[in-house]
């Protein structure tokens, strides 16, 4: 073949070469789901402003805005009210020639647009071409999901509960509500979030297992199947530890899988915050050719990104398209492939897309097929459009009302969602119910369709004018009010919570009816134990070792001759008043006692009256200890036995009296056994003696610590020590000798 004759092919087939691109560009202008049109700016006048003239436009535009094809009309006089915002941009692209991306509404077509503007620089006469899509939707998605977000956070900031968000692989608190900062005593969040668990807790629970372990397996529990419920011990950032209730729950959020905490402080009987981040992209035009005699593909830059891989990556078959799609969409977007190709409807549809980083895109794919002369396929035109946003927003929004819905369904609290009405100048009239939990429907015995969409005073009469007062109050000073009422119809207590927000307000009603009854049983416990101390004489005092401070009743202070502002609280006061004598060893019962080796104690001294004189007293107490077992307080009894040591003591003497008598004056053999059976009696203490009574009657030495009111091991140590002053063995001896002496027996 000739030099000529090769270059007459090769121009043909650069002629064939360009006339295909060109139809595959036309094919796209006139088929993608994008408005697209070319303008051109027209000669502008002075003081007037710049003004553009349409050169072509596809129906996706026409249908888009709503008009005819405008090719050669004025684009201000089409569009009079639209914002001169898009006219800068225009003239700023074609001066600069840099393409520029905007997303704007358009108030006289009442819609969002995206609109791309790409100066056609290799024209020959200057011009732009802009493609516009509708994200109208997309936007509304967002309001609504921002919307849904901010109810579901006024649920998470007011709830009473703490709760917490926790994450793998170290289930640090990474999300905490006011409730939690509130209850762990942080600063804020922040310092909770670089805490774990076990951090918040002792090292050991009460029951001897290491805190950390336990945790980590009720985390695990949770993860497994879904929650788990346990009591534990947790402990403030200031050191302090409390009982709580805990309830893990499985969560995933955004992809992102762990558990719910929801702790509430047992010890007082009283009670998510959650983010949502929604990342949205901008919409991006892929475009593709399909040649379906070759069975390859023809891909943009824009495909690529949208494919998340390069051109080196992707082979160009068919099958590497379709390998692409998740598995479970291959089947059908392969379907509708072939249906377009043979010429049953278009190819309009969506797909999902597996990148190589595991990660799942939206895809929205539109397309026309071309046919040769005898109507058959040659190749399909189409585009891509990344739609992940639009479905993430819309699976989030979803998601996050579900979360809302449970959290509003599942709360024991009575909740209720009321919506103002105001009449022209904007005072309130009434409001209307919008929303109520089961707690609050059967609070009120109704059925929804009894209530939503009612008025306060449909629902009950008279509700609004009783509460007006307080609703306009919550709205005036943008703050909650709490208060507690008597329900008398149904015999409750209820404490009730208003909370504005926007143009609505939240009002729960929590039962405290038990809580008030408690209270009452508390108070009347408290008078019952007034009068039987009162009746027994007996002083009672209370040492608080936490704050270093003392406390005593009336009678406490009447064995000393005091008055109540007169007796000295301060922690080492008390002091002063023990005899010299007795100090030391009173001390050593108390330290004794409080290091755990005894469950109470009992000490017999001296303490110095108000006039100076010495009183003489039997003190009875018990440690009262923390769930670490720390000692925080000692409290007990105090009774007066000055008379009784009086007693003794002159018994004693007489006793003395009587053993000179018999030294003077010799001894019969009367009144040595006379002398003899009264002398080991009368080396017993009273107490003695009445321990020695009860071991007498068969009393155990429980019973008898019972029965006395002092411990167990003090009985013990009276047993030992009348067994060592009467010279016997064994209990057996012991009540003989109780027998022959009439000590407990008739």
């Amino acid at each position: 073949m000739s030099s000529e004759g090769q270059m007459d092919q090769k121009t043909q087939i650069d002629v064939r070469r360009l006339a295909t691109e060109n139809v595959a560009q036309y094919s796209i202008f006139k088929t993608t789901d994008l408005g697209i049109c070319l303008i051109e700016p027209l000669p502008a006048n002075i003081g007037q402003p710049l003004d553009f003239c349409f050169i072509s436009m596809n129906q996706a535009f026409q249908a888009m805005f709503g008009v005819p094809d405008l090719s050669g009309q004025s684009v201000r006089k089409n569009f009079l009210s639209e914002s001169e915002d898009w006219y800068q941009d225009f003239e700023r692209v074609l001066i600069t020639g840099k393409p520029l991306h905007v997303e704007r509404p358009s108030a006289p077509q009442n819609k969002f647009l995206d609109c791309q503007i790409v100066s056609l620089l290799d024209n020959p006469f200057p011009c732009l071409m802009l493609s516009f899509t509708d994200i109208t939707k997309r936007k509304a998605a967002e309001a609504a999901l921002l919307e849904s977000e901010f109810q579901y956070r006024e649920l998470w900031d007011k709830s009473r509960d703490a709760l917490v968000l926790c994450y793998p692989p170290d289930y640090k608190l990474s999300q905490a509500n006011p409730a939690a900062v509130k209850l762990f005593g942080t600063a804020d969040a922040a310092q909770l979030a670089s805490l774990s668990p076990y951090d918040l807790s002792p090292e050991f629970q009460l029951d001897g297992a290491r805190s950390e372990v336990l945790v980590k397996q009720y985390i695990a529990q949770a993860m497994a199947s879904g929650s788990a419920f346990y009591e534990w011990t947790h402990k403030r950032l200031d050191g302090s530890l409390f009982p709580c209730s805990v309830l893990l729950s499985k969560t995933s959020i955004n992809g992102q899988t762990g558990v719910q905490a929801t702790v509430r402080d047992i010890s007082r009987r009283k009670g998510i915050e959650n983010k949502l981040r929604l990342a949205t992209q901008a919409v991006q035009l892929g475009i593709w050719v399909y040649d379906i005699t070759s069975n390859q593909l023809s891909w943009d830059d824009t495909m690529y990104a949208l494919y998340g891989t390069t051109s080196k990556e992707f082979e160009g078959a068919y099958a590497a398209w379709e390998n692409r799609l998740h598995p479970d969409d291959r089947a059908r977007a392969a379907e509708e492939l072939a249906t377009a190709i043979a010429g049953g409807k278009a190819f309009d549809t969506e797909f999902r897309v597996c990148w190589p980083d595991g990660s799942v895109h939206y895809h929205k794919a539109n397309a026309v097929v071309e046919q040769d002369a005898n109507g058959q396929p040659l190749r399909m035109v189409g585009t891509n459009v990344d739609v992940t946003s639009i479905h993430q927003a819309s699976e989030s929004l979803r998601l996050n009302e579900a979360r809302y819905r449970a959290l509003f369904e599942n709360m024991s609290e009575r909740v209720h969602l009321w919506q103002l009405v105001r009449d022209r100048q904007g005072q309130i009239q009434t409001w209307r119910l919008l929303d109520i939990n089961p707690a609050a429907l059967a609070g009120w015995g109704k059925t929804p369709q009894e209530v939503i969409g009612k008025t306060g005073d449909e629902i009950f009469p008279g509700m609004v004018e009783r509460y007006t007062t307080i609703v306009q109050k919550i709205f005036e000073e943008h703050s909650p009010h709490s208060w507690e009422s008597y329900i008398p119809e149904r015999d409750e207590h209820l404490r009730f919570t208003l909370a504005p927000f926007d143009d609505c307000f939240i009002s729960t009603g929590t039962d405290v009816t038990e809580y008030k009854r408690m209270q009452e049983q508390l108070s009347e416990t408290n008078q019952l134990l007034e009068l039987a101390l009162a009746g027994s004489d007996l002083g009672v005092w209370d040492s608080d070792l936490v704050n270093e401070v003392n406390a005593f009743n009336d009678r406490f202070c009447e064995i000393l001759g005091l008055r109540q502002d007169e007796i000295d609280t301060s922690f080492e006061g008390w002091k002063q008043w023990v005899h010299p004598d007795d100090l030391a060893e009173l001390q050593k019962i108390i330290d004794v006692h409080q290091s755990g080796a005894t469950r109470s104690f009992e000490a017999r001294y001296r303490l110095k009256h108000k006039l100076g004189h010495w009183v003489w007293v039997v003190a009875r107490g018990r440690a009262v200890r923390n769930a670490a077992g720390q000692v925080e307080r000692i409290t007990g009894t105090m009774a007066d036995i000055s008379e009784r040591e009086r007693m003794m003591q002159e018994g004693s003497e007489l006793f003395h009296k009587f053993e000179s008598l018999v030294s003077q004056f010799g001894t019969s053999s009367a009144s040595a056994d006379a002398s003899a059976s009264l002398r080991p009696k009368a080396r017993l203490s009273p107490r003695n003696l009445e321990v020695l009574a009860l071991i007498a009657q068969g009393l155990t030495a429980n019973e008898i610590g019972e029965r006395l009111h002092i411990a167990y091991e003090t009985v013990v140590t009276h047993r030992q020590t009348i067994m060592r002053k009467l010279n016997l063995r064994n209990k057996a001896e012991l009540i003989r000798y109780a027998v022959e002496h009439r000590i407990g027996t008739p």
